[in-house]
């Protein structure tokens, strides 16, 4: 009988074998964190990139790529700055930023976008609601409220302040706000506009269009500002920049980084990764130049500070790597004991897969330096075709292509069109206005005739228009001067006038000023001197004054302003120039004595300048000749004096008061008398410190009555008023609305009722008193007149009865 084999060894080794396996499996799959920027918040990341870090861990053997979304840049900052992580996917700025402080470089970069439409630039786009008519233009952004997503957002924020600096707009001074997204997402932004919480959004290129694909807004609502119009899919206002790079940090293994370049060089558009990221695919990386420009212009980072490493920092930085790598060799020398044959092999298959990468990337670097060749022609290329640009667009010179055509259409226009008429190139390009369309009515007809005439001469290859006017956009008038040159086709007719335009306005307006100035200088009634700065000789008179001093031009012009005249010495009218010469005036005006040459005087006004052409200097002197003013002023003020005489001499005290306040103004001298104040206490102050000061005698009162003279005509009033020393006495108050020197004042006569008022109190006394006494004497005799009237019935009674008593009488004698 067989002896059964011992099957405990072999399932011992095997057992080992796989136990070694994970192990080495555990151990060795290291780590890889990338992280993105998280421009729509931290889950829309994770859903967009999560599927890229898959692929990579499934492309690279022994490495598992974790995604770390990052929505700040400060944040990001930081996680580099302390080797956090190990690759960075970001914007372009942000890059450049990241590069220059620490070191990342790019190895790749995207290719947005699905289908056809991938697009390995970018751009930005400015808009507002559709219905904002006030908005159509970048310059319209003025004191109008702006929105970006953050200072350090290339697309969400810089490409468009870039466009705004390069036309003279400052957001942060000329915009009502400038705010940023309190989300630091870009499709908060495009809400914030469409509610109308701010006026102006900007995000980057493919925002919108997402938004409408999803069904969450709808274009028809949304104004794109300048837009764009070229072979670009997206809507855009900016200019185009290349795309978000993957990058490596300065201590990521450059083996990995190019393996990490090759898998994203290889991915396919079908893969997931791209599907669930919306693009398709990666390039090799581009020239980022065009991002350096712009941080440049912009002034952000890392051209607004340079930060400083250390190199304690930087050891505290890497320590643990330091450390991971003395674990693994330790780990990887134990498992070595049990697994040396296999390790073998695998360092085998390593080697070989590392030549056939290594082979990759030597092919791949011969394939960049290629393109870069190609790149650097075409920047030559681009760079003297700008340089050509620049030197035509800094000019004053307008180029242009003409066709021979009605209203002569514009096939070629330099960019400084814009500057000149207000209409820019793709304005011209796009025919919506033609050459024809700009010149002023009153001079195409003579400018047609011109074009007209030079054409049917064959001879003529050039010709020059005499100055012609345009309309600019906004409407300004300007005059042109142009040189054309006439370009024909192989049968003789002309094709196309190609040409230059300036703008001559300038200096036609200035000859036309000149005319009209020699015009004035020469027809002014009013005496019209220039004179040298250095000699103080006349170099120019007019008639007027040639013809009041008596004096010739050539007599003049070997005068000075001393000699003219006699109230001034050389020394104090040097004196007088002073402030004029050290721009502490621009003009002097004073008055002084001319003498004429027959030494008679007269009064005059002056009134001096100081005009500098050049090293040259002269002033001018423009002479009012005031004689008779001067006389009108001596009978007026003798007129004042005999006014403020009678003024002064009234019995009642007289205050003029200013209409709107009802301030006092001024006062006679009887209301210093009166009221006993000085003047100065009662002048600019108003009633009150001289009124009794309770209703209905106070200040309040007082400016009713004031104002009921303007509207009802003069108001005449008592008023109980205060002296100075406190007791109070009644007036009598006169007031009138009038006009003094062209001036609405109020006039108030005051005058004092004092012993008036005291008598009428007495007579009043005395009268109730008189009518206390008669109401008691007639009370007395209307008690008598009752007794008298009751006496009388009693007699009257007694009468009548005699009378029956004597008929009775008679009766009886009778009878």
């Amino acid at each position: 009988m067989k002896k059964k084999a011992n099957i405990f060894p072999m399932a011992k080794i095997i057992t080992i074998f796989f136990l070694t396996f994970f192990v080495f499996k555990l151990f060795g799959q290291q780590t890889i964190k990338v992280t993105v920027r998280a421009y729509n918040g931290v889950e829309e990341a994770k859903k967009k990139w999560s599927a890229t870090t898959d692929y990579l861990s499934n492309s690279i053997d022994s490495f598992i790529f974790e995604l770390v979304p990052i929505v700040g840049f400060k944040e990001m900052r930081e996680v580099v700055k302390n080797n956090q992580v190990d690759f960075v996917l970001t914007n372009p700025t942000n890059y450049i930023d990241l590069s220059v402080k620490y070191g990342i470089g790019e190895i790749v970069t995207l290719i947005n976008g699905r289908g056809n439409s991938g697009n390995s630039e970018f751009g930005s786009v400015a808009f507002s609601l559709a219905n904002r008519d006030d908005i159509k233009t970048l310059k319209d952004i003025k004191r109008k409220s702006i929105m970006g997503v953050n200072k350090e957002a290339f697309g969400g924020w810089q490409m468009i302040y870039r466009e705004l600096l390069e036309i003279g707009i400052d957001p942060f001074n000329d915009c009502s706000k400038v705010l940023f997204s309190p989300t630091a997402t870009q499709e908060n932004i495009v809400f914030e506009v469409l509610q109308g919480n701010v006026d102006i959004g900007v995000v980057r290129t493919g925002i919108l269009e997402t938004l409408e694909m999803r069904g969450e807004i709808d274009l028809k609502n949304i104004k794109i500002i300048d837009p764009v119009i070229d072979d670009f899919p997206l809507i855009r206002t900016s200019r185009l920049y290349p795309e978000w790079p993957f990058a490596a940090l300065k201590n990521t293994d450059k083996v990995l980084s190019k393996k990490v370049a090759i898998a994203l060089l290889q991915m396919e558009k079908e893969n997931p990764a791209c599907e669930t990221g919306g693009y398709s695919g990666w390039r090799v990386s581009l020239s980022y130049d065009k991002v350096l420009e712009i941080l440049k212009i912009i002034k952000a980072p890392p051209f607004d500070s340079y930060p400083k490493v250390s190199v304690i920092e930087f050891l505290k930085s890497y320590w643990q790597w330091f450390l991971f790598t003395a674990l693994a060799v330790l780990i990887l020398v134990l498992t070595l004991v049990y697994i040396l044959r296999l390790n073998t092999k695998l360092n085998e298959a390593r080697n070989k897969l590392e030549m056939k990468v290594e082979s990759r990337t030597l092919k791949l670097k011969q394939v960049n330096i290629n393109l870069q060749k190609e790149i650097d022609k075409r920047k030559s290329k681009e760079k003297e075709l700008k340089l050509a640009n620049k030197i035509i667009n800094r000019s004053p010179v307008v180029a242009f292509l003409w066709k021979n055509k009605k209203g002569w259409p514009v096939e070629f226009v330099s960019k400084n069109i814009k500057k000149l008429s207000g209409y820019s190139v793709d304005e011209f390009m796009r025919g919506e206005i033609t050459y024809s369309n700009i010149i002023h009515k009153d001079d195409i007809i003579n400018v047609g005739a011109e074009v007209a005439r030079y054409s049917k001469e064959e001879k003529t290859k050039s010709f020059a228009h005499k100055p012609y006017r345009i309309i600019t956009k906004t409407g300004e008038i300007k005059w042109l001067n142009d040189i054309t040159f006439i370009r024909r086709g192989a049968d003789g007719e002309i094709t196309h006038f190609e040409g230059i335009v300036y703008d001559t306005t300038v200096q036609i307006i200035t000859a036309e000023k000149t005319k009209m100035f020699s015009r004035i200088f020469e027809n002014s009634l009013n005496e019209i001197y220039l004179f040298d700065d250095e000699t103080l000789n006349f170099t120019e008179v007019n008639p007027a004054a040639r013809k009041n001093l008596g004096y010739s031009i050539d007599e003049l012009q070997n005068l000075t302003p001393v000699d003219i005249k006699p109230g001034f010495t050389s020394e104090s009218f040097e004196k007088l120039l002073t402030p004029l010469r050290k721009n502490k005036t621009v003009k002097y005006v004073f008055e002084t004595t001319h003498q004429r040459k027959d030494k008679s005087l007269y009064n005059v006004e002056v009134h001096m300048q100081l005009l500098k052409n050049g090293p040259k200097s002269q002033f001018v002197a423009i002479i009012l000749d005031v004689t008779e003013r001067k006389k009108a002023e001596i009978k007026l003020q003798n007129s004042k004096d005999y006014i403020q005489t009678i003024f002064d001499s009234t019995s009642d005290a007289i205050f003029i008061h200013d209409v709107e306040t009802g301030i006092i103004l001024d006062v006679n001298q009887q209301v210093v008398t009166m009221f006993g104040h000085n003047k100065k206490d009662i002048l600019n102050g108003s009633v009150q410190p001289i009124s009794m000061g309770e209703s209905p005698y106070s200040e309040k009162e007082a400016f009713e009555w004031l104002q009921k003279s303007r509207t009802e005509g003069k108001q005449t009033f008592q008023w109980h008023s205060q002296h100075k020393k406190g007791h109070l006495f009644w007036v009598e108050v006169s007031i009138v609305f009038v006009q003094i020197e062209g001036e609405n004042r109020y006039i108030a006569s005051v005058r004092n009722i004092d012993d008036r008022k005291k008598a009428e109190t007495e007579l009043e006394k005395y009268r109730k008193q008189l009518e206390e006494t008669v109401k008691k004497r007639t009370d007395e005799l209307a008690k008598k007149n009752s007794l008298l009237e009751r006496l009388n019935k009693v007699f009257v009674g007694r009468e009548l009865r005699m009378i029956e008593l004597k008929d009775e009488i008679e009766k009886l004698k009778n009878g």
